[in-house]
C-alpha cells in the first residue's frame, strides 16, 4: 500500500536521525483525503491560506501517479 511504504521511508530517515518514529491514523487520513477530494473542485490553485494556519500540500497539474518505494 502506497501510504504504508511512504510512511515506511519517512521513518526511515527519523530513525537516522533518531527523531521520534510516525505511526499512521485512519482517522487523520480520512480527513486529509476528504480535505484533499475538496481541494481538488478548484479549477486554479488551491486556496492560500497565509496567516490564517499553516499548511503543506503537494499540487500537480499533470496526470501524473506518484509511486511507492
Amino acid at each position: 500500500m502506497f501510504s504504508q511504504q511512504v510512511l515506511d521511508k519517512h521513518n526511515e530517515y527519523r530513525k537516522k536521525y533518531c527523531s521520534q518514529l510516525l505511526i499512521s491514523s485512519k482517522n487523520l487520513n480520512k480527513i486529509s483525503q476528504d480535505y484533499a477530494d475538496r481541494l481538488v473542485t478548484f479549477v486554479e490553485t488551491p486556496p492560500n491560506y497565509i496567516g490564517i494556519r499553516i499548511e503543506k500540500l503537494y499540487y500537480q497539474t499533470l496526470n501524473y501517479k506518484l509511486q511507492g518505494k
